[in-house]
């Protein structure tokens, strides 16, 4: 859960730093941020699956960070 912790405040940080130079107009920053913030987002969405598949959470629970998880990897591989 520390992994996820992590990882998901710098993923949280890189897509604000996205958000903000695509605003400005620098799509090159912006996009290199983006896939910063998707890779660790992957990383910290994996690391949180595999800590609730340990504890045995429901099915749907994990669908649901399964979910995220994709919507991370549509981050990172977007731009």
């Amino acid at each position: 859960m520390s992994n996820w912790n992590k990882k998901i405040d710098l993923a949280s940080k890189y897509l604000k730093e996205a958000e903000s130079s695509l605003k400005q107009g620098d799509k090159h920053i912006g996009c290199i941020n983006q896939k910063k913030a998707g890779k660790l987002g992957v990383e910290a969405s994996e690391s949180l699956i595999k800590a609730f598949e340990i504890k045995n959470a429901s099915k749907r629970e994990i669908d649901n960070f399964k979910d995220g998880l994709n919507k991370w990897k549509e981050l990172r591989d977007f731009c």
